[in-house]
């Protein structure tokens, strides 16, 4: 059924579901929406397959913090509860339920354990509770750390009332979260979906040639595959051949991260965002996940999108759209023409690493799990980096499975058989034959959003582990040399666009080519470059007023004078000419080879005019990290919610922000910090508060948590008058520290 006439028969049903689902007896919350989502992951791979975003238990065995909100009943009384979720490992009716978990009401955990029952996604009823009219407090309270998932709760006090499936619940979905219909955000030139590097390439390339860019990414970090959620770092070779100049936007952003996975700090996630950020006809829309298209003719009018975390629809107007998310969904949703080749399908890599703890760490069962053994799988590799002063052990991108598999409507079992995967080979490591050998070791980290010899004999209908071949084998048999590495080859501008949807640019691994192909050109570099490419012939499209066909028919030699100028290049508006953007680093003074973090030097964001009247507003005395002298190795964010021009955040020892501050009137202050909590953030941060004729105090913050519109108090303490100072240091803690304002208000 194409998505079109979904929606219309969505409509159609929507009668005989709104009626009861809307009334005062029926309250519908996404799980999504709750204010905190605690120890939970917010999961938007599977949006199209689950019909929503949902929150996933991803605790690596260790039961994950409560997500909490709360939904408001216009009466009292017994309402029966449904939540949405499933028994993940149903599917291969493995033993075990291990994605268990239990919904709290108002303190009290409701009878039914959920996530133990039906290998799809369903309303699993939970009974009855008697509840209060008001508001009423909710908790997603996880048991196992294995995965348990949530995407939505029901409440009603309608005897006759069945919680609708399939299209019922899309159009009751769409009626529950946007009332009054889709939010229009306006007209675009160009809307990029997808915030891998081809969609980083393609909005950062038209919005210097001066197009209007709406710029959709389903999560709230860009990099896509190259991003810290997976952990893949960027290959291919930019800035060579014909053309060597393209790949310079694309290295102003690239990780060069040394490991993979590796550390949350080096894929440089915040850079990533800022340089987007800084373009000023684009508009960067995190967490909005594509869900369809408004079709005129041949042409998409406008593409549909869901805020993930509220479900609210909104819609973008689009003279062209570049569909940049590597599975092709625009596309789909427009009825684009395709081949899938059977047979030749890539699979779904997430990859995991532990670490050796100080004393022995303890692993439960998991008989749910493939049953793996030593020697079932290759040993992980030691990293190039350490975590906390220790280096730790790798399971790389080759842990992947569904080569076979529907690629797209089987990716959450394909995700979920590497979950097995994954767990299976850890607990051959921890409960084997070698079990003393790694006593200590800990699963610190494991990817639960998807980024080749097939290496389990034992499941060979769904391998787990690939491997690379850098030779080509030609059809009589005998290898060819393989691709030259130093040059590469060169991409036909043809393999970018639509053959029957008139706008319909394509940047990413489902631009059209063979399997023989698609293991060069897929890397991220490569698809950055692409990405580059279709920005630039978006610019001709809208100029001359033609479609990306039209951009290679008639003004090919125009794309190709763009090719050939530096990133840097940009223009104010349509008709006006190139120039170079000085403010922005040149590729050759980047430092290719260290960290991004290594970037900014450390040097601070001047404090501008309306920050320090916004500061001011807070009252009392307010240091901002714009006003601190930062030592060691900082790195400017802008990702997270802040006070001023930004924040700054930085791991290691050797690493200090010292805050000196004026107290004019000696007396008890109460001492405040604002940040925003986020977990790759240090529990244990350093702080040190040095007032005159006192011993220095050092506390330690916890930054996995706080909110920047509730500053955390960290006690009330007598300042003298004069000049003391707050030293803000990375030494002992674990994670990133991250500096951004510190407050004292008189205390009462």
């Amino acid at each position: 059924m194409s998505p079109r006439v979904l929606s219309f028969l969505g409509l159609s049903l929507l009668a005989a579901v709104s009626g009861r689902a809307q009334s005062a007896d029926t309250v519908f919350v996404e799980a999504e929406s709750f204010a905190s989502f605690g120890g939970w992951k917010l999961d938007t791979s599977f949006t199209n397959i689950v019909g929503s975003p949902y929150l996933l238990a991803h605790g690596l065995g260790k039961p994950v913090a409560d997500a909490t909100g709360s939904v408001r009943l216009p009466a009292a009384g017994e309402y029966r509860v449904w939540v949405r979720t499933k028994d993940w490992v149903a599917h291969w009716n493995a033993p075990g339920t291990p994605g268990r978990f239990q919904l709290i009401v108002n303190g009290q955990p409701v009878a039914t354990e959920f996530g133990t029952e039906g290998a799809e996604w369903h309303w699993q009823a939970g009974g009855k509770v008697t509840l209060p009219a008001g508001e009423v407090k909710l908790a997603l309270h996880d048991l196992t750390g294995f995965a348990g998932r949530a995407d939505a709760i029901l409440f009603s006090k309608d005897a006759s009332f069945n919680p609708p499936e399939g299209a019922a619940l899309v159009a009751a979905r769409s009626q529950w979260n946007s009332p009054k219909g889709p939010e229009d955000q306006g007209e675009f030139d160009l809307v990029v979906v997808g915030g891998g590097y081809g969609g980083m390439g393609a909005a950062l390339s038209a919005a210097r040639q001066s197009l209007k860019v709406a710029f959709l990414q389903d999560r709230f970090v860009l990099g896509g595959n190259g991003s810290s959620e997976i952990g893949v770092w960027a290959m291919g070779g930019t800035t060579r051949g014909k053309y060597p100049h393209l790949g310079e936007i694309i290295e102003e952003i690239g990780d060069r991260s040394p490991d993979s996975p590796g550390r949350v700090d080096s894929f440089g996630d915040d850079l990533k965002e800022k340089v987007v950020r800084n373009e000023k006809t684009l508009s960067l829309f995190l967490g909005h996940f594509a869900t369809g298209v408004v079709m005129d003719g041949n042409r998409i009018a406008a593409v549909k999108a869901i805020d993930v975390k509220t479900g609210r629809e909104r819609v973008f107007r689009a003279k062209f759209v570049a569909d940049t998310t590597g599975h092709g969904w625009v596309g789909a949703y427009a009825g684009a023409k395709f081949t899938q080749e059977k047979d030749k399908r890539m699979g779904m890599s997430n990859m995991w690493f532990y670490q050796d703890a100080a004393q022995a760490v303890s692993w439960p069962a998991t008989p749910w799990a493939l049953p793996l053994e030593l020697g079932d799988f290759p040993p992980l590799q030691k990293s190039k980096s350490k975590i906390d002063e220790k280096p730790f052990m790798k399971a790389e991108w080759f842990w992947e499975s569904g080569f076979d598999q529907d690629p797209i409507n089987g990716l959450e079992y394909i995700r979920d058989w590497n979950f097995r995967a994954i767990y299976g080979a850890f607990s051959a490591l921890k409960n084997g034959p070698e079990a003393a050998k790694y006593a200590q070791s800990d699963l610190k980290w494991a990817s639960h959003v998807g980024a080749r010899e097939q290496y389990a004999k034992k499941f060979p209908e769904n391998p787990f582990i690939s491997r690379a071949a850098f030779g080509y084998v030609g059809a009589d048999g005998k290898p060819t040399p393989a691709v030259d590495r130093r040059n590469g080859y060169p991409l036909p501008y043809r393999l970018f666009y639509s053959q029957n949807i008139g706008n319909l640019f394509m940047a990413g691994r489902h631009i059209s080519v063979t399997h023989e192909a698609l293991g060069t050109v897929r890397v991220m570099r490569t698809i950055g470059m692409m990405g580059e490419v279709v920005g630039k012939a978006a610019y001709l499209a809208v100029r001359e007023n033609t479609d990306p066909r039209g951009v290679y028919q008639k003004h090919l030699p125009d794309l190709i004078k763009l090719m050939e100028q530096p990133g840097r290049m940009r223009r104010s508006d349509l008709r006006s000419e190139l120039f170079l953007d000085t403010s922005i680093a040149d590729f050759k003074e980047l430092p290719v080879g260290k960290m991004n973090r290594d970037l900014t030097k450390g040097t601070p964001t001047k404090l501008s005019e309306e920050d320090a009247q916004e500061i001011a507003k807070l009252g009392g005395i307010v240091v901002d990290d714009a006003q601190a002298k930062l030592e060691g190795k900082w790195t400017e964010g802008h990702g997270l919610a802040h006070l001023g021009a930004g924040y700054h955040y930085a791991a290691g020892a050797g690493n200090r922000a010292t805050y000196t501050f004026e107290v004019k009137d000696a007396g008890k202050y109460e001492l405040r910090g604002y940040w925003q909590g986020h977990e790759n953030r240090s529990a244990n941060a350093a702080l040190t508060i040095n007032r005159a004729g006192e011993k220095p105090l050092t506390l330690r913050l916890n930054q996995k948590v706080g909110e920047i519109e509730k500053p955390v108090s960290l006690g009330k303490f007598q300042f003298a008058a004069g000049t003391h100072t707050l030293v803000l240091s990375t030494e002992g803690a674990k994670g990133n520290v991250q500096a951004d304002a510190f407050q004292l208000i008189l205390a009462d």
